[in-house]
């Protein structure tokens, strides 16, 4: 990596650092990029070299969080079938490393689904992120349910899950949650879903 692009990645830090800090104090309606600038300590123009605007960044920053969940997402989905084709809740080896990435960004999942950050959009974001994720995996409700309502019902229910953790600061550990979210999908998927997705 030449000196350019470590500068460009270190400027870029910054100026997401001072936004998430500055989105945390102000709220992302109140919070200016003269403020970024201030915080970050950088000029304007090396500002407009990475964003147009703060809406701009602020789309970066959410599909940074969003892209770092896709990662354990997209694991764990597919340890969730069986070779028989069978939802099996019992094959979540990678929940705990899903469940480590929604921790260690807790505090920006908290402020995104709070009135300081960009709640409806944000929503909307994430349960698309989930939506493709499953549509990828080719999930298949169980008859009579159309697919995209038993889709809907889970993705619902996995953001609902993970919101009302965050939201709670995270006072359950990460086992402790994995607990909670296992005994809600056991009750709530095999009942909607029969087949897996293949690659």
């Amino acid at each position: 990596m030449n000196t350019d692009s470590i500068r460009y990645q270190k400027t870029e830090a910054k100026i997401m650092d001072a936004f998430f800090q500055l989105m945390k104090k102000k709220g992302f309606e109140d919070l200016t990029v003269k403020d970024i600038l201030d915080l970050a300590a950088i000029s304007k123009s090396t500002f407009y070299v990475h964003y147009a605007d703060k809406f701009e960044l602020l789309d970066a920053f959410e599909n940074a969080l969003l892209d770092r969940f896709v990662e354990g997402e997209e694991t764990m989905s597919a340890a969730w079938f069986s070779e028989n084709r069978d939802f099996n809740m019992d094959k979540l080896p990678h929940l705990d490393t899903l469940f480590h990435i929604i921790y260690e960004d807790s505090e920006k999942y908290a402020l995104l689904f709070s009135d300081k950050g960009d709640r409806i959009v944000f929503q909307e974001k994430f349960q698309k992120t989930i939506h493709e994720v499953w549509k990828r995996i080719r999930v298949t409700a169980k008859e009579p349910i159309p697919t995209n309502y038993a889709l809907a019902a889970i993705e619902n229910v996995v953001i609902g899950l993970i919101q009302e953790w965050v939201k709670g600061g995270c006072k359950e550990t990460e086992e402790e949650f994995k607990v909670i979210f296992v005994g809600v999908m056991k009750s709530v998927t095999p009942n909607l879903i029969v087949s897996r997705i293949l690659f």
